[in-house]
Order: C-alpha cells, then structure tokens, then sequence
C-alpha cells in the first residue's frame, strides 16, 4: 500500500500501492522541464522495515515540498529545513515503512508547488546502511565494514571502490550489487580477495539479473577479507548499493505463481537453494497485486534476498502434479516448471477439441529467473502445430485454434538450450476469447506536471484487438473528477488521444495517481481493461530490465503553478448568424502561437448547442499556419433566439496542454429581407438566402 504524506502536520493519505506506475517516466514541457523538482539518490538508500529512519533526498528544486509518496505502506514526514532556498537540493524526511514488510525494491517521488519528481527507487531493506566514506581508493585505504552491512556508494573515474570485513572460518558470506535494479546505469564488477590480494570469487553479469551480480563464499581462515567494486567502463557518478551478510544467493522461488487465496508453500532455487528456508504463503497475505515480494532467508540467517511471487486465479499446477498424474491437463490452468539441465525439453499432455482456441503465456524473468522461454504445441505424431514467437521480454504469447479433437502436448525449453535449478518457467492455458488490450503508444508520457487552471492532460492510447471490433468506452479512474474528450475508441479502430480535462483546478503540490480504463460489451459480458504501461517504462528506462508488474497501469500527475499560455485563438465579437431556412453557417478561426514549441495541430469542440444542431470541423494546411473552419448545420424552422456556445480548444506540448474556454454567441436570425445588404459579422461566411415575395416590414418610428 502506498501512502502520501504533507509536513506540518503530516497527515497520512492511503493510495494504491501501484501508483509508483506512472513516477517511472518524466516527460513534460521543454519549456518547463528545467523548473520542475528532481531526484538523484538517497541517503541512506535502504530503509528497515518498522523502524523510523532519518533519509536525506538529494536532488534540485526540492524547498517548499507538500507531499511525499511511496509505493510501500509507510508513514512519512517532512522535515523542515531552517531554510527553503529556491533551488534546494535536499530534503530530509522521517520514514517509518509498515512492520514485517519483505525486503523489495520501492519508489518515493515528492511534489512542489513546481510540480512532482520522476521517482527514486530505494529498498526496504533488513541490512543496516552504511555510506561509502569516499576514501577507499585503494587496497590499502579499503573502508571496514561489518559483515552484515549494506553499503550505499558512487563510482569514481578511473578506480574502484575497496571494503574490508572480518570473518570467521566456516561463515558464508554472500554479497550482491544492487544497481541496475534500482535504475542505476551502473555495471557492477564484484571481486573477493583474501588478505594478500589474492582472488577468491569473481562476479560480472548474472543470468538473472543482466547487469547486477552477486556470489556466495564459505570462508576457510578467518580473517581480513578485501571487496573490490567498480564500474565495468570506469563511469564516474554511478550510485550502487552493495550488500554484504548472510541471505541466500537465489533466484525465484518454485513454483513461481500461487492461485489467490490459497495457502501455499514455496522452496527457492538458485546457488544457495539447500541452504534456504521454504516460504509458506498464507491465503491472507495474497493480495490483488500480479506479483509480491517474499521473505527469502537461509535458516537461521539475519538478512533476506529480494525474491517476488506470482499471484493469479488459476488453478497452478507443477512438474511434479503433472507427472505423478495420468490425466492430461484441464484448461484453464497453468503449469510451472524448471528445466534442470541444459538442454531439457519439458512436455505436458492436454485435451482439446476441434475448433477450441486457446490461449498460452509464457512468464519467467519478470519473476527473476533466466529462463527464455520458448514452447510448441506438438500433436500425437510428434509433428509441430505452432511455436511461440520470439518475445524480447523472454515471455511469449500464442493464440493457437485446435484442428481436430484428440490428446497434444506442449513442449517447453529454453531459447538457448540453457538449464539449471534456477531455469524456472510458468505457461498459463487458458481459452482464447474476443477481447481487447490497451497499452499507452510508444514515447507518451505517464508523468505529468499539470499547471493550476485551463489546463489538460493528452494521453495516446493503442488498442490491440483480439476477435472484437466494437466500440470501447472509456474513463479516468483516479483522485479528483475528470472529463475526457473523445471518450470512445471507434468500432475497428486500433488508437485514440485522449484528451482529460479536471473539473476543477487542483492545489499545487498535488499528486494524483489515475488509470485509463477501457470498458465494451463482448458476448453479453461487461469487459473491463487497464491501459498498459510496462512498454512505455521499459523504453524510457532501459536499466530496469523488467519494470515490476505491480506499476503497470498507471499514470501520475504533479500539480504545479500557472503556466504561460501556449496559443491564443481570437473568436468574433460579433458571434455567428445562423439564418432560419439556410440550414448551415460557417465559422473561419486562425490560432495565434505564444509558445512556439506548439507544433502540433490543435482540437477544437464545440459544447451547448441547441437542439437539432450539430457541427463538423474542417483545417485548411498544417501547423502554425492552418486555420479552422467549424460549419454548424441546424434545422429550417429553428427559432429565431441567441444561444451561448462554448468554443473548446485544446492545444499540448508533451502531453501537457491548455485548454482555452471562449463564450461564443449563436444567433438564429430571420432571413433578409433586402437582397442589397451586405453587412455580416467578421469571419463568417454566408450562404444567399432563398429570395422571398414577403413586402419588406416597415421601419417603426420611436
């Protein structure tokens, strides 16, 4: 669960704990990106479960912060500086994360009257901090640390970063750089060396991890032992948090999901596999999230890995179920597996008839493992029907149609023949039905920073259809009341830009996590979809190999103060004649650009009008030079009367836009009566009216 906390007092607003989704990305205004906040590194970077911790936020434009947010449950408070310069670079917080939290990797972002910062991740974590002293550029000047520490530091140009600890003969000491998993650009080389320099384990990339490492060592002689961490090109300025202590060196735990709601127990594969307590998952600590972090610890050890688990509605079954069993598989169901050699080829049998469609997902290194999965549907012949396709993620998807009744098997491997305990995998059956999925489109934003007033938010959605082509409603699900212009993904249409407007304005300093929901009738049923964003985060942040599942789905915003107006966008004085029996008159409007970042065409809506009229909108050339042409059709017999309209104009910049509100007047007027006059109102064009045998009225004198 996520929270937000303000200073003086700080009160403690609960939110859900995926609202980190959106924090992920900061894409806003060129022109106001500079006078945003920002967040480069905590101190410390691992905060203890229960246990209040003091931490320094360091970045720029952090003075007068008004609310703080995590993704984990906590409660926080801002500390007042003495001062509040305009540009500060710290901020110092008290954070207490809620008791008996497993140790995972979190977001905390913090809003200003400037606006919200891109998040920083930091860890909950039950390895004491310790600050890398700076130093410790040597073998010579290595900083001692205790064997159950975590060490928060940077890189420096040309060397690396050395450590000392005490240990005993017989402990196994275990050691990971936590880096690229917390966004870091940090490559990590990992060395242990005995007293005399001597290498003993040497760690790089990990099958698990990509970039981070990590090793676990038995000690023989007690001793001074010497760690040696630097970046694999040298970087300077790079932040990394090593860990140094006594938790198991592991990677998933098998199997890797468990239905919702039932009780499940867990062992955990990796080097230190037999060394590792099991983890029992107790029905009520199953929560709503796709994944969840579990307590990874050896028997007896002080300290956890990071480890995360499944959650699905599906019956899960394993290898051993499976095998032990003589019935084929039923779907809907998922089976989870691990391929304990290289080149291991894992089959399982299941019954589908002719015509059946179904749906297979493969699911393995968002979960940690190193497995890429590659799977065939092979039919009793032993010929192959259809492959999984090549996913960069290692997690592909297939919709498969049966072409006949009877028994096939689906054959799983690694993409690269690879094996090993830790080669873990779950590939979920399921029936294929006519649904949709929608993702944000590749490049939009999913931070904001809104200004106060007359402002709007743009968000382009793409629509992946599967077997269903109608429309598709859509709403805002979030803080605050929202309307959103072109609500409705057209029948057969694959995108939108949605336009989001706030009700009212909110305070600066705000934060508002929302969700763009999806709604349509299929076969009967309401069917209810989240636009994704994992796409959109693996893209803009390419350290985080796999964005946690648990952030997917959502957008933040940060409210700010005014802005400068983007556009302006004259109307006439005069409004627009409309003539009873001509059915249609035309409004010419040409946009003025104040900011010239404004490239783009802009939107323009017309509300309040009366009935039986509608509009079309027509541009004539591209940005900045196109002008608009809003043709308003309505009935003959249309009452003569004035009617207010309301001229909408939405123009962005990065997703950020103004929306300009100008009252306009309709006046449904008689036709002329005196075929010579001339006189119209400034940037409207007319059609003749009909010619009438009516006598002309006569004036009336006062």
């Amino acid at each position: 669960m996520s929270s937000i906390a303000a200073s003086r007092p700080p009160p403690i607003m609960k939110l859900p704990p995926a609202a980190l989704a959106g924090l992920l990305v900061v894409a806003c205004l060129a022109s106001t990106a500079a006078a945003q906040p920002t967040l480069s590194r905590a101190v410390p970077a691992g905060i203890p479960a229960g246990i209040t911790t003091d931490v320094t936020l360091h970045g720029a434009k952090l003075a007068g912060a008004k609310a703080v947010w995590t993704s984990f449950e906590a409660d926080v408070e801002i500390v007042a500086d003495e001062s509040e310069k305009p540009n500060a670079a710290q901020l110092h917080l008290r954070i207490t994360p809620a008791k008996g939290l497993p140790v995972q990797i979190g977001g905390l972002a913090v809003a200003t009257a400037e606006g919200a910062t891109a998040p920083l991740l930091v860890m909950i974590d039950d390895l004491p901090s310790v600050a890398e002293n700076g130093q410790n550029i040597s073998r010579e000047s290595a900083q001692s640390i205790a064997a159950l520490t975590a060490v928060d530091g940077v890189s420096q140009a040309g060397s690396s970063d050395h450590f000392a600890v005490e240990a005993t003969a017989g402990q196994k000491l275990s050691l990971e750089v936590v880096a690229q998993r917390m966004g870091s650009k940090f490559d990590p080389v990992l060395w242990l060396r005995d007293s005399d320099g001597n290498v003993l384990r040497l760690a790089d990339d990990d099958a698990s991890l990509a970039a981070d490492c990590r090793f676990s060592h038995t000690i023989e002689k007690a001793g001074r032992y010497l760690l040696e961490v630097r970046d694999n090109a040298y970087r300077a300025g790079l932040a990394y948090r090593l860990r140094v202590g006594d938790f198991p060196i592991v990677s998933t735990p098998y199997p890797l999901s468990v239905q919702g709601g039932e009780k499940a127990q867990l062992e955990l594969t990796g080097e230190d596999a037999g060394d590792a307590a099991p983890v029992v998952v107790e029905p009520e600590q199953v929560h709503s999230a796709p994944s969840q972090p579990i307590v990874a610890r050896r028997k007896g050890g002080a300290s956890s890995a990071l480890a995360m688990v499944m959650v699905s509605d599906l019956n899960e079954m394993t290898e051993l179920d499976s095998s032990s069993s003589k019935e084929p598989l039923t779907p809907p169901c998922a089976i989870n597996g691990r391929l304990q050699n290289p080149g291991e080829r894992d089959a399982f049998t299941f019954m589908a008839g002719k015509g059946d469609k179904l749906t297979l997902h493969a699911f393995s290194q968002s979960l940690g493992s190193p497995t890429l999965v590659s799977f065939q549907v092979i039919n009793d012949k032993g010929a192959p029907l259809a492959e999984s396709p090549f996913d960069a993620s290692g997690q592909p998807r297939l919709t498969w149609s049966c072409p006949a009744d009877g028994a096939y098997t689906l054959s799983v491997r690694d993409l690269l023949d690879r094996g090993g305990p830790q080669f873990t995998y779950r590939v979920s059956l399921e029936p294929a039905r006519a649904d949709f999925s929608l993702t944000l489109k590749t490049g939009t934003p999913t931070l904001y920073n809104l200004p106060g007033q007359d402002a709007y938010l743009a968000v382009e959605v793409d629509c992946q259809r599967q077997g269903y082509d109608g429309p598709i409603e859509l709403t805002v699900a979030g803080p605050g009341k929202w309307k959103l212009q072109q609500e409705t993904i057209r029948e057969k249409a694959t995108a939108a830009k949605l336009l989001l407007v706030p009700d009212e304005p909110f305070e600066p300093g705000t934060l508002l996590p929302l969700q763009i929901i999806g709604t349509a009738k299929i076969d009967g049923q309401d069917v209810r979809r989240t636009a994704g964003t994992l796409a959109v985060l693996r893209a803009a942040t390419p350290e985080l190999l796999h964005p946690p599942a648990q952030l997917d789905g959502w957008l933040s915003v940060g409210v700010k103060g005014e802005a400068k107006p983007l556009f302006e966008l004259p109307a006439p004085k005069e409004g627009v004649r409309f003539t009873r029996g001509v059915e249609e008159t035309t409004l010419v409007l040409t946009p003025k650009r104040v900011d010239a970042n404004l490239k783009t065409n802009l939107t323009l809506k017309l509300e309040d009008l009366p009935k039986g009229f509608t509009y079309r909108l027509k541009v004539d050339g591209k940005a900045p030079k196109e002008k608009y042409e809003l043709t308003l059709r309505g009935p003959k017999d249309a009452e003569a009367a004035e009617h207010e309209l309301t001229l909408l104009a939405f123009g962005d910049i990065g997703g950020v836009g103004q929306v300009l509100r100008q009252p306009v007047m309709l006046r449904v007027v008689e036709p002329k009566k005196d075929k010579d006059e001339k006189e119209k109102p400034a940037g409207e064009t007319e059609p003749k009216p009909e010619s009438t045998t009516e006598p002309k009225p006569e004036s009336k004198k006062g």
